[in-house]
């Protein structure tokens, strides 16, 4: 509450609202020409043009210096008559310097609200200025805004009026720079409207407090947990908010609800030297005492990485406890239980010891905890495993292809993953806090809202990342919603006055920017989303691909310098430099899986809720995740951008995408609403009062769309009067024209005729006149230098009439002088003569009377009053005449009476039939809405299971299908695996019997080797023909060698191969034998479904009947209603009959009331003749009596007129009462019509919907079965590297089989095998030298080649084993070629014998 103000003491809205302008001479400035220069650093200059030459000016600056500059170099300057203007859109002349100066104007004075036009500029005074208080609420109570001052509860009254007038939400859009003041406008729009909406006493809301209070106490929170100390200011806000105050019906606050935008969440581990981080972490370590600073393990902040690297512990004037004190209270009074405050509290002082962590380097720069003691604490705090907690931080698993695989992070790698988490955990912790309030806050049902957007504005900042990207994209949208509502109210204003003028759709200037943000496929957003989920993808990759897409967009240009990581956006407020610097990574938010895993197996209930799927960017694809509607529109939105659905893993959602989503669903709500602009500007970057630098306001101005706003006004007509305020004003300047005509249009012709001006620069609306920028000024400088020659006229003719005056004064007192000295003199000369003094003794003594002087007094006496007797008496005539005329006048009013309250009764019976019509339409409406609410859940209803039924099935489908590809492959497999083993099984018969014969062949063999042996005695003679026979069999023998050792390999490849297809095989069965159940489980579930969906056609027939019932009883209602407007035009016309003769009525009133004023008067002119002449005049004085009766006679018939005009005029305020409320009930009944068409129009709009969402459901389904084809091949692709591979270890493996019998030869071929590697390693070396950017293959390739030599080692194992069982093969084989050979010799032996030895032997 302000003071209460003294006498002559100005009130603080006088004082700080309101400007004072300075008195100024008309002529001093009318009669020269001043012009705006720019003047390096103090942005513009006054100054004077002396001469003026073609295309160029000579101008007198005020500072005395004198330049000469071209006409386009300067700006022309408002007359004094605009100095600090409330609406800068009134201004004549709309430049940046005139703009700026009325602003400075201004905020020299402490003004700090201005208007232009839509927006409310508001310039951060960086002091304390006492108009916030109740008792300048209670002047903005309900005020229009052009019957105050400027100020922002000016423009909140305005939307709360808007609101409750035409029941439309509302929006305020407050935006600027970090420091502008733009929270601190909010709290005063939330606390303004909570004193104005909020109901007596307060609304009751949870934990005891008042809706009210804890709608003002959620602002302390938000500011804790969302705000920190900036270089530019010490309460920033790093996050912007949307905040929806709803209202009942009654116009009353209901509830509220916050939606949050764009947490800074890198300044958790990060700061700017000379800021801080969030609020809040500074406050817990100030604010705790005792049992909770141990629990807590609280230390100094200086103790804490993440709060020393900036160098500021604390914010001047501010007490971190007594804040921290206030936020537990207001998080309290919003409903959070000790619980959670406690839960909170160990989450923020576990991120702070998670920055202790001390991590070195070990063997190979893997990192390593040098101190447990810091990970215990943190583990304690989160109630978490610390074992798990250091592997996941320091050797986390990752996917490997189909294989998990666990890896060793190096010291920068720990840390950043470390500094992932943080953020992740505190990102997600202020979403939950935000999700509490709202849980206090919002109430499911809303009539109406206002919403407040506190939002960053556009920034241009050295270095411009992927968040200035976000926001600059923000306030594109914005400034294409603001351009479009403007231009909307001029198109509006513009056909209201009937005038011609072509419409111009500014929205499109930045539509083209727009669409190279966020435009589909090339945008830079799409773009960069599409290079994110690239698993190859890079920052470098990215900004290639971005410059081959936009590379000839007019509003894209590439870096002047190649090479370098920039591109360039020309936005609405200037070109911005774009760095790509680690964008994919801001992109992805990445976290690692291990740590996420941790966290959910927290004991602590609210870590576990902050690593679920709500606050996570990543989206389960498994079983289950169609049940949850908000996992089912988070996936629709991946696929969107590319991300797959797979049936297992996970899937992520881009911060761009996320951002893109949250501004679309807000520019929805926005165009729904009547937006209101406030526009914050920081006045200097010193924070010091009074000082408003020139380049940065209008800078900001320029970012914040105001000379945006400006320029676009400049096209059409931005200053406009209406007809009879511009004559009052401008009059003077046509010779014989009054202040006040009858035609006010007529006069301003005129007047514009008078000023030949350009039939071009103005238009005649129906009611105002509007022109073209600069052209009121001109009209201004013609009325001041008139002014100005008026003054010079008025003063010159005053100063000659007060010479005048002195003069004839002085010569009085000249003249007067010399009759007093003369006077004097003969005084003196009497004083001294007897006979004088003899004279003044007796004159006293004598008496006499003038009697002739006396009579001419009396008869002049007579004759005045013989004269007022002669016009009383035509004045009596007169009035009976008038008493006459107004008796005939009173029956004649009260026929017509009489006439009105007939019409009056016919209108209450109309009245009655409209009230039965309306109770029979209410109750017809009660039951059409209890029958909707009844369809509207059962479809509903049935909308859900129809959506869970589709879903199954298109699983159920999806499954089926791939069950069917696999058991068409498999029965392929197996023909081709069953023709396999035929022919193996033959080949190996085939081999078996060969071996048999074999064997059969050696024994016989043996047995004639042994016979042979004894009789080789005796057969000296075939010796050397046996020897001959003898090589030639050894050289058969060496061949059958060569083929036993082939079979011998085939038998061994064959026993493995049929080893393999038998344990294939048995697979293979089980495979079928699972599929072939699962395909009847799956026919089940498609007849079921098939059921489900026949019941849900057979429900929509019958939705279908209903909808067409409603269409007839929509008809019908409609009849109803035409009925109704039919009665109220008859209202109407009887109103307006009403109307007339009231009109005539009073007419005659007035002519009654001036007769009576006159015969007053002639009444007391005659009474005080009465009183002169009484003695003389008996006979008058009767007659004055009489006309004194008379007199008083009128009067009464006079009042009696009156009250009758009373009485009629009480009729007919009734009948204005009763026409009211058959327009209400029209308008009611119209709205309930209206309703139920509406209703109507939405069961068939959800109808449609439900159609569409089938088509989309089924093209879903394709673009899955299209993903899996792809999948497929690239699964085959793979599949063709595998076997390459295995190939190439098969021959290494065939290599060293082949080729090494020894441990010497193997260790040979393993060096040589390792030069290989060491070759591949230096190949990849130089492809990683040659692609600066390809980090990543590199990595992967380098994995690739671990995994290699893992198989190298395990084949070198098999080498051995190989090489035994080879030794034992060819010593068996050595064995079967000496059997073979002593065989051989003998059939040999039996071949040279005789017949007859032959036959011996064989006996």
């Amino acid at each position: 509450m302000s003071r209460a103000k003294g006498k002559g003491e100005e009130s603080n809205y006088e004082k700080y609202l309101r400007f004072k302008a300075p008195q100024i001479g008309f002529s001093s400035w009318a009669e020269k020409k001043w012009v705006w220069v720019p003047q390096g650093e103090d942005g513009f200059v006054a100054g004077e043009v002396f001469a003026e030459s073609g295309d160029k000016y000579k101008v007198r600056l005020t500072t005395g210096d004198e330049l000469e500059l071209k006409k386009d170099q300067t700006h022309p300057m408002n007359p004094p008559k605009f100095d600090g203007a409330d609406d800068m859109s009134e201004l004549s002349h709309l430049n940046e310097p005139s703009v700026f100066h009325n602003l400075k104007r201004r905020y020299e004075n402490d003004l700090i609200y201005t208007y232009s036009g839509l927006f409310c500029v508001v310039v951060n005074p960086y002091k304390r200025i006492p108009i916030y208080e109740k008792d300048i609420i209670d002047i903005y109570r309900g005020k229009r805004r052009n019957e105050v001052c400027p100020h922002v509860y000016a423009v909140s009254d305005e939307a709360y009026r808007y609101m409750l007038g035409d029941r439309q939400n509302q929006s305020m859009l407050i935006t600027g720079e970090s420091g502008a003041g733009k929270t601190e406008n909010t709290k005063k729009v939330i606390q303004y409207i909570a004193a104005i909406a909020g109901r007596a006493g307060g609304q009751q809301g949870s934990g005891g407090a008042t809706l009210e209070a804890q709608l003002l106490e959620c602002n302390p929170i938000l500011e804790s947990f969302g705000n920190a100390k900036t270089n530019k200011n010490d309460n920033s806000s790093r996050f912007g908010k949307f905040i929806k105050l709803q209202f009942n019906s009654g116009g009353q606050i209901y509830g509220a609800n916050i939606v949050s935008y764009l947490l800074e969440k890198s300044r958790v581990v990060w700061q700017l030297k000379g800021e801080r981080t969030f609020h809040i972490f500074y406050q817990l370590l100030s604010g705790t005492t005792g049992d909770q600073k141990k629990s807590l393990m609280i230390r100094s902040p200086d103790t804490f990485a993440y709060l020393c690297n900036s160098g500021v512990m604390t914010v001047d004037g501010v007490s971190d406890a007594e804040e921290f004190k206030h936020t537990i209270a207001a998080m309290q009074i919003c409903g959070f239980s000790n619980s959670d405050l406690d839960q909170t509290w160990r989450l923020v002082s576990g991120i702070l010891h998670l920055s202790c962590l001390p991590f070195k380097a070990s063997f190979g720069d893997a990192a390593v905890l040098e101190d447990k003691s810091e990970l215990e604490n943190v583990a304690t705090l989160f109630g978490v495993d610390a074992t798990k907690l250091e592997a996941a931080l320091l050797r986390p698993r990752i996917k490997a292809g189909h294989e998990i695989v666990q890896t060793q992070l190096d010291v920068g790698k720990a840390t950043h993953s470390r500094d992932a988490l943080s953020k992740a955990i505190y990102g997600r912790m202020f979403l939950w806090i935000v999700k509490k309030i709202n849980a206090t806050l919002t109430q499911s049902r809303e009539a109406h809202f206002i919403g407040v957007l506190d939002i960053a504005g556009f920034e241009i900042f050295v270095k411009n990342s992927f968040e200035q990207l976000c926001i600059n994209y923000t306030n594109e949208r914005l400034q294409q919603f603001f351009n479009h509502h403007m231009f909307k109210l001029e198109q509006e204003e513009y056909m209201r006055e009937k005038i011609n003028w072509t419409f111009i759709d500014f929205g499109i200037d930045s539509q083209e920017t727009i669409d190279l943000l966020d435009k589909k496929p090339a945008g830079i957003l799409p773009l960069l989303d599409e290079e994110t989920v690239f698993p190859k993808g890079s920052d470098e990759s990215f900004l290639n691909k971005l410059h081959g897409a936009q590379g000839k967009n007019p509003k894209y240009t590439k870096p002047r310098m190649a090479g370098k990581p920039t591109f360039c956006v020309i936005h609405y407020a200037g070109s911005v430099e774009y760095d790509v610097t680690d964008w994919l990574e801001k992109n992805k938010d990445p976290l690692q899986d291990d740590l996420e895993t941790v966290m959910k197996n927290s004991t602590m209930e609210l870590l576990q809720e902050l690593f679920s799927g709500e606050y996570s960017n990543k989206v389960d694809d498994g079983k289950g995740a169609s049940k949850d509607d908000k996992g089912a529109a988070i996936k629709s939105k991946a696929a969107a951008f590319g991300a797959s659905n797979r049936k297992k893993g996970a899937t992520f959602i881009t911060v761009g995408f996320q951002y893109k989503e949250q501004l679309s669903s807000l520019m929805d709500t926005l165009q729904q609403t009547h937006p209101h602009f406030v526009r914050c500007i920081i006045p200097n970057h010193k924070k010091r009062p009074g000082l408003l630098e020139t380049p940065i306001v209008l800078e900001q101005l320029r970012c914040n769309g105001v000379l945006e706003g400006i320029r676009i006004s400049r096209k059409g007509f931005p200053n406009r009067q209406v007809y009879a305020e511009f004559v009052k004003r401008y009059y003077i300047l046509v010779t014989g024209l009054t202040r006040t005509v009858a035609d006010p249009k007529g006069a301003t012709q005129t007047i514009l005729d008078g000023l030949k001006l350009d039939p071009e620069q103005y238009r005649f609306g129906l009611t105002k006149i509007f022109f073209r920028a600069g052209q009121l000024a001109g009209i201004e400088e013609a009325r001041e230098k008139k002014i100005g020659q008026l003054i010079i006229a008025i003063q010159s003719a005053s100063r000659g009439f007060l010479a005048r005056r002195l003069y004839y004064k002085l010569a009085g007192h000249s003249g007067a002088a010399k009759i007093i000295v003369r006077n004097v003199r003969a005084y003196l000369d009497f004083k001294t003569w007897p006979w004088w003094t003899l004279f003044v003794k007796a004159r006293p003594l004598l008496k006499r009377r003038n009697f002739e002087k006396e009579m001419e007094e009396k008869d002049k006496t007579i004759v005045d009053m013989t004269k007022s007797l002669k016009v009383e008496s035509e004045g009596r005539k007169k009035a009976e005449e008038g008493l006459k005329n107004l008796e005939s006048r009173a029956e004649e009013l009260k026929n017509l009476l009489s006439e009105e309250k007939e019409r009056a009764a016919e209108l209450q019976d109309q009245k009655d039939k409209l009230d039965k019509l309306k109770a029979e339409a209410d109750k017809k409406l009660k039951e059409l809405e209890e029958e909707l609410e009844d369809e509207t859940s059962q479809r509903k209803d049935l909308a859900d299971l129809k959506r869970k039924l589709e879903l199954k099935a298109d699983e159920l489908q999806e499954q089926l299908d791939d069950e069917n590809k696999l058991r068409i492959e498999l029965e392929s497999q197996k023909r081709k695996n069953d023709m396999e083993i035929d022919e193996l099984k033959g080949t190996v018969e085939k081999q078996n019997d060969s071996i048999t014969k074999l064997e059969r062949h050696k024994q016989t063999i043996e047995k004639e080797i042994s016979e042979l042996r004894e009789l080789l005695t005796d057969e000296g003679e075939a010796v050397q023909t046996l020897e001959k026979q003898k090589r030639g069999l050894m050289g058969e023998i060496e061949e059958l060698r060569e083929i036993q050792d082939d079979l011998n390999k085939k038998l061994d490849v064959a026993g493995k191969a049929q080893k393999k297809i038998e344990h294939e095989l048995r697979e293979t069965q089980q495979k079928y034998d699972d599929e072939k159940a699962a395909k009847e489980a799956v026919e089940q579930a498609k007849k079921r479904v098939e059921s489900e969906m026949d019941e849900l056609k057979i429900n929509l027939e019958q939705k279908n009947k209903s909808i067409s019932d409603y269409e007839k009883l929509k008809k019908k209602l409609e009849g109803d209603l035409s009925e109704a407007r039919e009665h109220l035009e008859d209202a109407e016309e009887a109103k307006a009959n009403i109307e007339k003769a009231k009109k005539k009525v009073e007419n005659e009133l007035e002519e009654t009331k001036e007769l009576l004023e006159e015969e007053q008067e002639k009444a007391t002119t005659a009474q005080k003749g009465k009183e002169k002449a009484e003695f003389e005049l008996s006979a008058l004085k009767k007659q004055l009596e009489e006309a004194l009766a008379k007199i008083a006679a009128l009067e009464k018939i006079r009042k009696e007129l009156e009250a009758r005009v009373s009485e009629l005029e009480t009729e007919l305020e009734d009948e204005r009462t009763a026409k009211a409320n058959l327009e209400k009930l029209k308008k009611k009944l119209e709205g309930d019509i209206a309703s139920a068409s509406g209703k109507l129009d939405e069961v068939g709009s959800n109808k449609a919907a439900f159609e569409k969402a089938k088509k989309k459901l089924d093209d879903d389904l394709k673009a899955v079965r299209q993903t899996a084809e792809d999948e497929k091949v690239a699964r085959e692709a793979a599949e063709r590297n595998v076997k390459r591979l295995e190939t190439e270890l098969g021959e290494l493996k065939s290599a060293v089989a082949s080729g090494s019998s020894s441990a010497a030869i193997a260790e040979k071929q393993n060096k040589g095998l390792q030069a290989e590697l060491q070759q591949l390693r230096d190949q990849i070396d130089e492809e990683s030298a040659a692609r600066s950017k390809a980090e990543k293959a590199k990595k992967d390739a380098q994995r690739e080649l671990e995994e290699l030599q893992e198989r190298l080692d395990e084949e070198e194992e098999a080498k051995v084993d190989l090489e035994n069982a080879r030794r034992k093969l060819e010593s068996d084989f050595a064995e079967l070629k000496i059997k073979s050979v002593l065989k051989q010799k003998k059939r040999i032996r039996l071949l040279a014998m005789p017949r007859s030895w032959r036959r011996i032997s064989r006996h």
